[in-house]
């Protein structure tokens, strides 16, 4: 049961609070927060109004006086940038954010490659700057234009064969991802067939393409060809979907006696779809252990001897819990990591998605498993009700922003379903959320409501 921080009545008036100041009603917001008892949460109160994008400017004394009271809390390195911009020349800099370690964890660790040639800093900054380049048309649905850049020759005998060969993989996602497989089929070819071992996605992408060229045998090779691959530049998701489409692809082209190899080894990875699909092919069972971590009254005790622990829980009486996400996310920055578990404890009891997900992906890198915290429940409904399959809803937002409400790509989507602006006021034909009123698609409810249509 969550601990209350709060008393009823200081609850109710936070939540008055935080929707008043959403709707840019502050004055209103004003009057109620002088009528709260405990002040905890004044300095998220405070944070919400001052980085309004409509309806608060805020003055440079208010910024500093903020820093000087808060600098632990989230938003405060948002807060100090603003600050500095409005700061008077004559005027004492505010206080600088307390530091926090960003403590995100990839998904897998997987080997990155590192050329073998010597080259200097500044050589080395060259060759980010064209894979950044070439990732960015790409991204724009443009990989004709990716791989013209790729073929300059100024820009090739910069590559040694096998960062080529990793372009040329990418280019292939863009083209099979455009519906152009035979473009698809032939740069993935040409890097697979020189770089395989280190292009894992070559294969993928090669497989892919003649698989819906109806090409099941050049399909079939591909496909073992990564599924067989042992070098650690592929993850268990890339090997389990390999292995489980060579086994379809075999069996098409008529040898069967290859199948039980492919689905045995995508079974090898049952925490994957296809390694799910392949279990549930050859009868084995699936061993998920949904039960979330239990935090203990010692542990509860232990973790509020650091402030931000209070104002979670009294948040999430407030009704902000993607606020308490951001306190619990900033306190893994701050705490040893041996002390991962409590917090993990705590953000299944306060049901934290991002937190929850964060921490679990943290713990499965160091070989510890908390299927409930991979997969989180998020409190967040729409607005009016699942018309659609909430896991459907919910593996989106998990997809698209990791459960964090504030997300922002750089490509200009927000919120949980990651929804360009331009996407939203075509739906709603409200041309307000393409420009002043987009802070709205942070809002987990309206985002989510919008999502699902």
């Amino acid at each position: 049961m969550i601990p209350q921080i709060l008393s009823e009545q200081d609850a109710t008036l936070y939540q008055r609070i935080f929707a008043l100041q959403h709707d840019g009603k502050m004055q209103a917001a004003e009057k109620l927060l002088q009528q709260v008892d405990d002040r905890r949460l004044q300095g998220h109160v405070l944070y919400q109004r001052y980085m309004h994008p409509t309806a608060y400017r805020s003055r440079y004394r208010e910024l500093q006086a903020w820093m000087s009271d808060y600098s632990d809390h989230p938003g405060a390195y948002r807060i100090y940038k603003l600050a500095m911009r409005r700061k008077p020349d004559s005027w004492q800099a505010p206080v600088t954010p307390q530091k926090w370690r960003n403590r995100a964890a990839r998904d897998e660790n997987i080997a990155q490659y590192h050329s073998p040639t010597q080259r200097s800093a500044g050589k080395q900054r060259e060759i980010r700057r064209i894979r950044r380049h070439i990732q960015r048309l790409i991204g724009r649905g443009q990989p004709t234009n990716a791989l013209k850049y790729l073929q300059r020759k100024e820009i090739d005998r910069q590559l040694d064969a096998v960062e080529t060969d990793l372009a040329r993989g990418e280019i292939a996602k863009g083209y099979f991802l455009a519906g152009l497989d035979a473009k698809a089929l032939q740069q993935a070819e040409l890097a697979a067939n020189r770089s395989g071992n280190f292009v894992p996605q070559a294969h993928w992408f090669a497989g892919l393409a003649a698989w819906r060229q109806g090409d099941a045998e050049r399909a079939a090779t591909h496909f073992s060809a990564l599924a067989d691959n042992h070098l650690p530049y592929a993850s268990s998701w890339d090997r389990a979907a390999a292995a489980y489409w060579a086994a379809r692809a075999w069996l098409t082209i008529g040898q069967p006696q290859k199948i039980s190899h492919y689905l045995t080894i995508a079974a090898q990875h049952p925490r994957t779809l296809h390694g799910i699909l392949a279990r549930r092919q050859l009868g084995q069972p699936l061993a998920f252990d949904w039960t979330s971590s239990a935090l203990t009254q010692g542990a509860l005790h232990y973790l509020q001897q650091f402030p931000a622990v209070d104002r979670m829980i009294a948040l999430v009486q407030a009704g902000q819990p993607h606020r308490a996400d951001l306190e619990m996310q900033q306190l893994l920055g701050q705490i040893d990591p041996s002390d991962d578990i409590r917090l993990l404890a705590l953000a299944n009891m306060l049901r934290l998605p991002a937190s929850q997900l964060r921490i679990g992906n943290i713990a499965k890198q160091q070989g510890s498993y908390h299927p409930a915290a991979l997969y989180p429940i998020p409190t967040v409904e729409p607005a009016d009700g699942f018309r659609a399959d909430p896991a459907l809803l919910y593996a989106l937002m998990r997809q698209e922003s990791k459960f964090m409400s504030h997300a922002k790509s750089h490509r200009g989507a927000h919120g949980l379903m990651q929804i360009m602006p331009a996407t939203a006021s075509y739906i709603l034909k409200d041309g307000s959320l393409r420009r002043a009123d987009r802070y709205r698609l942070l809002d987990p409810v309206f985002n989510v409501t919008l999502g699902q249509r």
